[in-house]
């Protein structure tokens, strides 16, 4: 090329000098950022090799992360905006005042003088983050090497994963343990609109604005969960899982430490602890294993959809729990007896919907009813043939009966086995959106008995929507009785604790008495209220519950309560539980080691200190 070329005629020598030397800053920059430039090591699969070649994440860089996979995802409370991701992800939020920080609160004295970049056997003793930083080092090696299934970390894991390491490393303040891991399916699925999601989404988001993050499994993935509590155990503060798997947990040698694990009386139960690679066994103490569910551990006489205490634990009579240390260690979203509370906010969900003000609405009330089946449900058997009775009852003022019943059942079949009162006016599939704008547009909303509890009535009174809801025996809308689950009884009341805002929130009725219905119906279409949300399941009041479950309470205590009452030995489940969970099939995906093909996967270990 000749000093007479075009590239030559366009940049000058100094100018062409000056972008050379930029260009080498960035060169070094670079190979700094993969690794090539650093010393330090990390033990992967047992060989040496550069830290930072493991370590890809850049703190300091703008690029946004990959885009999760589920849409919209929250971090540190807001809603994910891929703009402002970078300064967002190291401001250290929080949400409501508290400082959660840990590392920037405590004296790092073990730590000084650690390099992250060093070698393992050069980590000061007693240095937690390093320990940390090393089991996350480590756990991306694995995944990345294919060695754990990759779907473990998709999108929103990663996320949580690089969360967790900008904690380590101090650029985010978090809790001494800052990762929650679980299996419970909805857990993994959010933002759908199941009871369950609408439940857990605020709570987990409260959690996170605390400075926990979440890595999360599907429920049949339950052996992946468990996985990660054994390969990250200085860095997980709980594992939450449905009170199947916590049973399970607590009676597999893959997933509880050691020293609580109490082997099966009945051989046939008894995991072969003989072919089991002692670093492959479980880690986790019972006090860090918390049951979710939507029904809770329920009494005979009390169950709920899919749950029934008799045959599938064999509880004949009283409470029971499938947590061995009771059911304070079960968080469900309604105070049932002995369950820890940590109450369905609705608050956040229900602002996204417009108030459409009583004067501007539709003259009709809504059946609480997204599926055909619904109709025909042995609850509702009274009122069965009243449909054109109950419809003639709203006339002379003037209202229609609405319903969105073919929401659910996709089968033709389904359809025509179930169909719809042919009296009511059946509106097309709507969104979810869609439901909460119809709900709003009501003057009342009518339930018949299922779903039999479920958020939608309080997403309605946060509308100044009022309901009216079904009572099924002498007892009345609010049951009490010794058992204190009456309340809960879906034999006795649709939705109990709904019941008792009492009115102009609730109108019950009768179900036995179509014109009880009727006239409750009446009252509450012509009877306007204001948007309603109660105090106990706004957010604010949610986060206190939620701070107190993850910061105030001693778990640990608990179990050494518990321990010290059983004589000095962990306490055991009685035998009974184990054979009728095997024999009704709710533990048939959970073989016995040793005793069932396929019982036991080859899990990578955990790096040996």
């Amino acid at each position: 090329m000749t000093r007479g070329s075009s590239v030559f005629r366009l940049v000058s020598r100094p100018r062409l000098a000056h972008m050379l030397a930029v260009g080498a800053v960035f060169a070094v920059l670079s190979l700094l950022h993969l690794g090539l430039l650093a010393d330090g090591s990390s033990v992967i699969g047992g060989v040496e090799a550069p830290a930072s070649r493991w370590w890809r994440q850049d703190y300091f860089s703008t690029t946004p992360q990959k885009a999760p996979t589920h849409g919209k995802f929250e971090a540190h409370g807001q809603e994910w905006d891929w703009k402002g991701a970078a300064s967002d992800m190291y401001s250290g939020y929080n949400g409501d005042g508290r400082n959660y920080a840990y590392w920037n609160a405590h004296d790092d004295a073990p730590c000084a003088g650690w390099d992250r970049h060093g070698l393992r056997k050069d980590d000061p003793p007693g240095c937690l983050r390093a320990k940390q930083w090393r089991e996350i080092q480590d756990f991306r090696a694995m995944i990345g090497s294919g060695a754990m299934q990759k779907g473990l970390l998709h999108d929103t894991n990663n996320f949580a994963m690089d969360r967790v390491e900008r904690c380590v490393l101090g650029f985010l303040d978090c809790p001494e343990r800052p990762l929650i891991v679980s299996n419970f399916g909805y857990m993994n699925i959010r933002l759908v609109t199941s009871g369950e999601a609408i439940w857990l989404h605020p709570v987990m988001k409260s959690a996170e604005e605390m400075g926990f993050s979440f890595i999360t499994t599907q429920h049949e993935d339950r052996e992946h969960a468990w996985n990660i509590t054994r390969l990250l155990p200085s860095l997980v503060h709980s594992l939450w899982q449905s009170p199947e798997d916590t049973f399970l947990c607590q009676t597999n040698p893959l997933c509880v430490r050691q020293e609580d694990y109490i082997p099966a009386e009945e051989d046939k139960y008894r995991h072969d602890m003989s072919i089991i690679p002692k670093e492959r066994l479980g880690s986790l103490a019972p006090w860090r294993m918390i049951s979710v569910s939507y029904w809770g551990d329920r009494p005979p006489g009390f169950g709920a959809p899919g749950i029934n205490s008799d045959p599938q634990w064999g509880i004949k009579k009283g409470n029971f729990s499938t947590h061995i240390l009771g059911n304070k260690f079960h968080f469900t979203p309604f105070a049932y007896p002995g369950h820890t509370h940590i109450p369905l906010s609705v608050e956040q969900r229900c602002l996204r919907a417009e108030y459409v003000p009583y004067e501007e609405r539709n003259a009709s009330a809504l059946v609480l009813a997204k599926r055909n089946r619904l109709f025909h449900d042995e609850h509702n058997t009274p009122i069965h043939h009243e449909w054109g009775n109950i419809v003639n009852g709203l006339k002379d003022i003037n209202y229609d009966l609405l319903a969105v019943a073919n929401m659910g059942d996709k089968e033709p079949a389904d359809q025509e086995k179930y169909p719809i009162p042919p009296e009511l006016h059946n509106l097309r599939e709507l969104s979810s959106e869609g439901y909460s704008r119809l709900v709003a547009g009501q003057r009342a909303l009518l339930g018949i008995g299922k779903p039999e509890i479920s958020p939608s009535p309080y997403i309605a009174v946060c509308l100044g929507v009022p309901v009216v809801m079904p009572y099924y025996t002498d007892l009345g809308p609010t049951p009490d009785g010794p058992a204190k689950w009456e309340l809960f009884s879906f034999d006795h009341v649709q939705h109990g604790p709904f019941n008792t805002l009492g009115e102009p929130y609730v109108y019950a009725y009768n179900m036995s008495d179509p014109a009880d219905l009727i006239a409750k119906l009446r009252k509450a279409v012509q009877t306007p209220i204001k948007p309603f949300i109660p105090e106990d399941m706004r957010m604010e009041s949610l986060r206190r519950r939620v701070h107190a479950a993850l910061f105030e309470t001693d778990w640990e205590a608990e179990y050494n309560a518990r321990v010290a009452e059983n004589g000095g030995v962990p306490p055991k489940f009685p035998a009974y539980m184990m054979d009728h969970c095997h024999r009704t099939g709710f533990c048939q995906n959970a073989p016995i080691i040793g005793k069932n093909k396929g019982a036991f996967n080859l899990f990578p270990a955990a790096k040996e200190e």
